[in-house]
This record gives C-alpha cells, sequence and structure tokens, in this order.
C-alpha cells in the first residue's frame, strides 16, 4: 500500500479516539433521557412508535405518538 506502520497506527489511533468519543456521546444521551423520564414520567409504547416508523419509512407524513405517563 505504500503507507508506513506509523500511519496504519495513527489510523487505528484515530478511529479507536473517533469511538470512544460517539460512544461518550450516546451513553450521555441515553443518561439524559433516562433523567427525562424520571423527571416527566412520560415513555412511549413501543408499539405506537414502531407503527409511526414503519409509516415513516412508508414515506407517509405521521404525527408523533402520543406520550403515556407511567
Amino acid at each position: 500500500s505504500g503507507r508506513s506502520a506509523h500511519s496504519f497506527i495513527l489510523e487505528a489511533v484515530e478511529r479507536h479516539a473517533d469511538y470512544e468519543e460517539q460512544m461518550r456521546s450516546l451513553v450521555k444521551e441515553a443518561v439524559e433521557a433516562d433523567a427525562d423520564i424520571d423527571r416527566t414520567s412520560e415513555v412511549y409504547r413501543a408499539d405506537d412508535v414502531h407503527a409511526w416508523m414503519a409509516r415513516l419509512a412508508h414515506g407517509t407524513t405521521a404525527d408523533r405518538p402520543k406520550p403515556w405517563r407511567r
């Protein structure tokens, strides 16, 4: 490939750093969502969300499902 071992190592480190950053962001978002559920007690039924997403996937405009309180 004409690349040095050093360039492969740098690329691997960059990819891993990007992955770690994405994971941190995902975990932060999940913790914030969990705190929001604790604060509002609003959640969505999975069946309602799946039906909404299926309508969107088929190009149908659809209102978001209504949350319900647990």
